[in-house]
């Protein structure tokens, strides 16, 4: 299994051996401001959506919607000078 650019609704798809099957993470947050998301998989999910991608549209665009404004949430934590409670 490679990274070969797999994009999914425009955010990149990392073959990850440690995600467990049937899950797709995606990263804890960190203090770049220009950090991205991007869903990480085993091969059991990499095979699956990128065969039905149309099927996942909907669930991967909620969690890329979640993912950003819990960045966002996040980020406004860091400037307030206060620690984060998630990541």
């Amino acid at each position: 299994m490679t990274n070969a650019e797999t994009v999914w609704c425009g955010v990149a798809v990392v073959f990850d051996e440690s995600v467990p099957p049937g899950e797709i993470a995606m990263p804890l947050f960190n203090e770049d401001a220009e950090q991205r998301p991007e869903f990480r998989v085993g091969e059991d999910m990499m095979l699956a959506v990128s065969g039905s991608l149309e099927d996942y549209e909907q669930i991967l665009s909620s969690r890329i919607a979640k993912w950003q404004a819990r960045k966002q949430c996040f980020m406004q934590e860091l400037g307030r000078g206060a620690v984060p409670l998630f990541g």
